[in-house]
């Protein structure tokens, strides 16, 4: 098989882009990073699949010896085919599935609670999603569980945790477009790589803002997070990626930037210096202001 996405997906354009910062969540395209992520959890990996109109699970079984020591983009695996499970059967009434089991995790002491709360930063948007029909409600684009637990129901988290203690009033978006092209990553079409990225930036409020941040910073100690931050250096404006909290974030660079070039909602500038973002390793880009 060939890193990336599985070609012969006539639905692939669903799965990238959509209205920022959110993918269209096709998760069962697990050739989209999906073979990477699983090495970085274990050492071995199954993934299974099966389409709606296939009445067989196709397999494949996934090693990191074989990634690593391939020399080409390309490698050899063992898989099969087989008859679905009972229980796959009825948890996807649909037809059609990925299911991917990891095996010889590296993690050996790992706190499910921990996880949960990870996995719920990572895929908040997701999961808990407040913005998208702009009535104010919650939606949940799909369900995530851990050992049968909702995570939507998760009261922990540093998004959720966040969420629930900083100010509701309005928020300054910056929507970044991230062009990027030589030749060795040009596709087929001629076209560059591109990238689409959202950062938040959400007001803390000034009543009993130093409350409000106390309580963040004990709340996510209590969970196990390692938070350097105090009230007197913490910035009074979170910025949020994909819903995620960046709190070594600072406004100051987001704000001068606006300031000085005098940027209205849907004005566009390009960026040919994104260390002034604190953002590495990005040649040039185009940020929006929303």
């Amino acid at each position: 098989g060939k890193m990336g996405a599985s070609l012969h997906r006539s639905y692939k354009h669903r799965a990238i882009g959509g209205k920022p910062p959110y993918l269209t969540p096709f998760f069962g395209m697990f050739g989209y990073g999906g073979f990477i992520a699983s090495m970085h959890l274990g050492r071995h990996a199954e993934v299974s699949s099966k389409t709606k109109d296939s009445k067989k699970v196709y397999t494949l079984h996934l090693s990191r010896e074989a990634l690593i020591n391939s020399r080409e983009k390309t490698w050899k695996t063992d898989g099969g085919i087989r008859d679905p499970l009972e229980d796959e059967i009825s948890s996807s009434p649909h037809g059609s599935f990925t299911k991917v089991e990891i095996s010889e995790l590296k993690l050996k002491l790992l706190d499910i609670g921990q996880l949960k709360c990870r996995l719920k930063d990572i895929y908040f948007p997701y999961i808990q999603c407040d913005e998208m029909l702009g009535t104010g409600k919650t939606t949940t684009p799909i369900q995530f569980q851990v050992n049968d637990d909702d995570l939507a129901d998760l009261e922990g988290g540093e998004v959720a945790i966040t969420n629930v203690n900083s100010c509701n009033g309005p928020d300054f978006v910056l929507q970044l477009r991230i062009l990027y092209q030589d030749a060795s990553t040009v596709t087929s079409s001629g076209e560059p790589q591109e990238a689409h990225a959202r950062l938040k930036c959400v007001y803390y409020p000034i009543v009993k803002g130093k409350e409000s941040i106390n309580t963040i910073l004990e709340r996510l100690r209590v969970e196990g997070d390692i938070v350097a931050e105090t009230f007197d250096t913490f910035s009074r404006t979170s910025i949020r990626r994909l819903g995620r909290l960046l709190p070594d974030a600072r406004w100051v660079a987001f704000q001068v930037c606006r300031q000085i070039l005098g940027l209205n909602p849907g004005q566009q500038w390009k960026l040919s210096s994104w260390s002034t973002l604190g953002v590495e390793g990005i040649s040039s880009g185009v940020l929006k202001c929303v």
